[in-house]
């Protein structure tokens, strides 16, 4: 039988029951690889549940309308949007308005298909607060990656476009799905894929079953995890679904991991619902207060599919704030199961500091402090081994050599821990990029804001010495004071407190807003909040920090 060249809305309907019927079929078998945000078991389900809504509105349609493509997939976008169930019926359901918007007033193409896909990306990237790979996202991704490569492969002109666009999909969407363990730790633990993404495969394959011709009764196989060699592989490279995304790492067998459940009085509720009349922005931007797993899928330019996860005592909150802002329909209440909890962190901060009070500022902000030294290396790689952490940032503050960098992600490459090196050169950059630290972003992007903040500040060393030169900043004498940056003194003064004023205010002509003093203990009765704003005035934020062990005297950095 020749392959469909393109699918008509006679069609379309019927690869949407082909759809619903393998998502049906197999609604117990995907229910079971539900293990992530929360092992409620009912992605299956979900799916299903929002296909088979999708199909009782396009049925709806008049008989002599069901022929026009443009109708069919107008009505499953429709049905689809206000019946989605869970986060993976949202995505399936943005799916589908995808194909709606690409589909126009013609029939289904290799070309809509692959607009369609990409469209879906873009929507859900948007719809979804904090998207996480290793999910229906990354395989949605792949697919749509290979879906346009395969369009511009293959020309308009030849029969099998269409059927050569599809498969394409269906076979980069299969290798990402094999895949996501290697990006999720909660699925390399449990053994299994995504649950969404293998829905989404189901999907496409349908699709192709249907282009193909196939016999109906047909039932592909479940997608497995790679094999762990693969998964390790993947993970290190970070290139396992063509994402620039970090990978995620298993974590080792370690005392310090232990798993445990969220207590039943924590117990925590999955609020689903359709907002018309409403500022999408605005209702994104109200649910961030609530809780988490947050989507706002628009189904309009007032309307849109609302999914979040809350606590419970948050509910009653939540939906009084939806129903003020908008018209509500639809909304749904499910009791979310317990949440494991994994005792042991996912990611550590290193770094490198002096013992004594800074060190105990950086212990305060969560970091984990190493003494610089010649044991550096090993007493890094202990600490990480420790705690049992996945991922590692080292801030080495300019206490660490450059073979000792090299040595320490050598060793963390040993032990199949991504490491991360955030570019402080002094220590005031150290606290600067630790301010910014936020475990729940990728290690990344982590990494990136941490680089920027230490890299945004302006540093100045203070101190006293011992023979009389001249400097571009003039003559110095024995006994005075001066102020470098790299290897430039830019500020000279006869007390400890002028130079430091001196390079202050040098430093802060350059739009900075915060000073940071780190001081020896010797020279902490002078280098004070009060002596230092009657010099450079009250409207400059200054911190004070005491810092027995660092090399200079005083330590400026300026925000």
């Amino acid at each position: 039988m020749p392959h469909a060249r393109e699918l008509n809305g006679h069609q379309t309907l019927a690869w949407a029951h082909r759809a619903v019927n393998a998502l049906e079929a197999r609604r117990a078998e995907i229910n079971a690889l539900n293990v992530f945000p929360v092992p409620d078991s009912d992605t299956g389900s979900n799916m299903a549940y929002t296909m088979r809504s999708a199909i009782d509105i396009a049925e709806k349609l008049p008989t002599t309308q069901r022929h026009s493509a443009s109708n069919i997939t107008h009505a499953l976008a429709a049905g689809s949007v206000r019946g989605a169930r869970g986060n993976s019926g949202v995505v399936l359901s943005q799916v589908l308005r995808g194909l709606a918007q690409e589909t126009g007033s013609g029939n289904v193409t290799a070309t809509a298909v692959a607009q369609a896909l990409t469209s879906a990306c873009q929507m859900v990237d948007k719809a979804i607060s904090q998207p996480v790979e290793g999910t229906v996202i990354t395989v949605l991704r792949a697919g749509a990656i290979a879906a346009q490569h395969a369009v511009e492969q293959h020309p308009a002109t030849s029969d099998t476009q269409l059927r050569d666009v599809v498969a394409a999909a269906c076979d980069a969407a299969r290798t990402a799905l094999a895949l996501t363990p290697s990006q999720l730790p909660a699925l390399r633990e449990a053994g299994v894929v995504d649950a969404g993404g293998q829905g989404f495969v189901f999907l496409l394959e349908a699709l192709l079953d249907e282009i193909e011709g196939r016999d109906e009764s047909v039932l592909h196989a479940m997608v497995r995890p790679a094999d762990d060699a693969t998964l390790d592989a993947a993970a290190t490279s970070g290139t396992q679904t063509a994402t620039n995304h970090p990978p995620r790492q298993q974590p080792d067998s370690c005392e310090n991991h232990q798993t445990t459940h969220t207590d039943t009085d924590e117990r925590r509720l999955e609020v689903m619902c359709f907002a018309q009349g409403v500022d999408i922005e605005h209702v994104r931007a109200q649910l961030n207060a609530y809780g988490d797993s947050i989507i706002v899928a628009p189904a309009a330019d007032d309307a849109c599919t609302v999914h979040i996860h809350v606590d419970a005592q948050q509910a009653g909150p939540l939906i009084e704030a939806l129903y003020t802002c908008a018209t509500i329909s639809d909304l749904r209440l499910e009791i979310l199961p317990p949440v494991p909890v994994v005792h042991g962190p996912k990611r550590i901060i290193v770094a490198v500091v002096p013992e004594g009070p800074l060190a105990d500022l950086f212990r305060a902000a969560q970091a984990t402090t190493i003494s610089p030294g010649d044991s550096l290396v090993n007493d890094i790689a202990s600490a990480v081994k420790r705690q049992g952490s996945q991922e590692v940032i080292l801030l080495p503050n300019g206490l660490a050599t450059r073979q000792q960098l090299i040595s320490t992600e050598l060793a963390a490459h040993a032990s199949n821990r991504p490491l991360a090196i955030v570019n402080t050169d002094h220590l005031v950059a150290g606290l600067a990029a630790l301010a910014v630290h936020d475990a729940n972003q990728p290690l990344a992007v982590d990494n990136l804001a941490m680089t920027e903040a230490a890299t945004s500040v302006r540093t100045a060393l203070i101190n006293q010495v011992e023979h009389g030169h001249l400097t571009p900043a003039g003559a110095v004498a024995a006994g005075d004071w001066v102020a470098t940056a790299g290897n430039e003194t830019f500020a000279v003064g006869e007390s400890v407190l002028d130079c430091t004023a001196a390079a202050a205010r040098t430093l802060l002509r350059k739009d900075g807003e915060m000073l940071t003093v780190l001081v020896q203990s010797t020279v902490s009765d002078v280098i004070t909040v009060d002596n230092l704003e009657a010099i450079l005035g009250e409207d400059i934020d200054i911190a004070i920090y005491l810092a027995d062990g660092i090399d200079a005297t005083v330590e400026l950095g300026v925000e």
